[in-house]
């Protein structure tokens, strides 16, 4: 085994969701929302609701958890999945808000690090909640993988880079938007839940790698890390096609792969062969842990990660 895959380990792409949050959302009642259930709380994003399990908002009980597998830091994100972009600026705000402060709170000199959200549908205000977080010490922020799948929309977070540009944070593309609830227990229906939730997600991630890098949109941005959550998704199945066809036409080939050196995939959702995979594509130094926890098995996933250095 690796003395990277030996040593204590940083966690790339996990989610919380701060009982601050889920106050807020407990005045709703539509999705996104919570409720008390016996004790627990209930969240639903969009589609079934879902029993939160304690590490989920409880983070001194996680802490034990991540010590116990050799975890030194985890970066905490909210999940574009949760669908805040499906509100409006004056709601999603307030919700924003309340996530960025309890983050930056649990970040200060402790085992997490944190990366900020902010509402997409008011461009201005997103940059003023991004600037306020990043005072506050989170390292970055998050962006829904549909933001960037093609050149026109990437257009519309520029200013968002401007400002990890100007302000050194990572940008952290995830999955995001679900549609809406079907009105029944299984919502999508089980027959579907792996279209939406499984391959679907993982184009939208590979679309906007497509855009970044092998159309070349991030060359504006040369001193932003941008971190691509599953593997990057299809475009790693994608990879080394683009490099034959770049071999087999000097037209394609360009300084545009060299934008691969501004990212990091993580390894969120992945085994073995795939973080291997990642790592023979990608290199090694551009692939990160990710459990994406609270989502995922935490154990497993660093079991994972470490068979893959086997």
């Amino acid at each position: 085994m690796s003395r990277q895959a030996l040593a204590m380990l940083i966690d790339h792409h996990a989610h919380w969701l701060p009982e601050a949050v889920l106050v807020q959302l407990s005045y709703r009642n539509e999705p996104p929302r919570a409720w008390r259930d016996g004790g627990q709380w209930v969240f639903q994003a969009a589609i079934q609701p879902r029993p939160l399990d304690r590490t989920a908002h409880d983070l001194d009980h996680r802490a034990r958890q991540l010590a116990s597998l050799g975890i030194d830091k985890q970066v905490l994100s909210w999940s574009p999945l949760w669908n805040l972009d499906a509100l409006s600026t004056d709601e999603a705000l307030p919700i924003a808000r309340a996530f960025n402060d309890a983050t930056a709170a649990q970040a200060n000199g402790s085992s997490y690090r944190g990366m900020a959200v902010v509402p997409l549908s008011d461009v201005d205000m997103a940059l003023s909640e991004l600037r306020r977080a990043a005072a506050l010490g989170l390292e970055g922020f998050v962006l829904p993988a549909w933001s960037l799948c093609d050149a026109a929309q990437a257009d519309a977070t520029a200013p968002l880079f401007d400002a990890a540009q100007e302000l050194r944070l990572r940008v952290f593309v995830h999955p995001g938007r679900l549609p809406g609830s079907r009105g029944n227990v299984d919502g999508l229906g089980r027959p579907r839940m792996h279209r939406h939730l499984g391959l679907e997600p993982q184009h939208q991630i590979g679309l906007a790698m497509l855009t970044l890098c092998q159309e070349g949109w991030l060359a504006t941005f040369p001193d932003v890390t941008v971190q691509f959550a599953n593997g990057g998704g299809s475009f790693l199945a994608a990879l080394e096609r683009f490099q034959r066809m770049a071999e087999d036409d000097a037209q394609l080939s360009s300084r545009r792969s060299g934008l691969l050196a501004q990212v990091i995939v993580d390894t969120a959702s992945l085994g073995p062969v795939g973080i291997r995979a990642s790592q023979a594509l990608f290199g090694t130094s551009h692939v990160v842990l990710g459990t994406d926890t609270p989502i995922f098995d935490l154990a497993r996933a660093v079991d994972d990660w470490r068979l893959a250095h086997l």
